[in-house]
């Protein structure tokens, strides 16, 4: 779903954005879907707001298994989040099971394409302290 590819199967079955998919490469396709958003492009609006819709119910998937009180978004496409991120955010909290008393926050990371290296670092650095403590 949230991935370079699929954007482009997105866009394909919404039939939106077809000559700048044509136009760009697979890798790059992403990075002009943002820049066509920027630049006012309406099928390239459309598509983000539909996007954010789909990340929007995978969100909500989280948050009645985990019931967290913040969400972070972050990665390659979280550059984008100022298109997808209001709609995911607004789906998210009209749909979770627990929406009439709590509010779920949603944010995009300032770590951006690196976080899940960051993410991945932290955890090791964790590991390593709890294992340090232990012994």
């Amino acid at each position: 779903l949230a991935s370079r590819d699929g954007l482009g199967r997105i866009a394909g079955r919404l039939g939106l954005c077809g000559e700048l998919a044509e136009a760009a490469s697979p890798r790059e396709f992403p990075k002009a879907l943002f820049h066509a958003a920027k630049d006012g492009d309406g099928d390239a609006v459309r598509f983000f707001t539909e996007f954010g819709r789909r990340v929007g119910t995978v969100l909500t998937m989280c948050a009645n298994l985990l019931s967290p009180d913040v969400i972070v978004v972050g990665g390659g496409l979280s550059g984008a989040a100022e298109f997808f991120l209001p709609v995911a955010d607004a789906w998210l909290n009209e749909h979770w099971i627990e929406r009439t008393s709590k509010r779920i926050g949603v944010y995009r990371t300032g770590f951006g394409a690196d976080a899940g290296i960051v993410g991945a670092a932290s955890l090791v650095l964790q590991i390593e302290a709890a294992a340090r403590g232990a012994s």
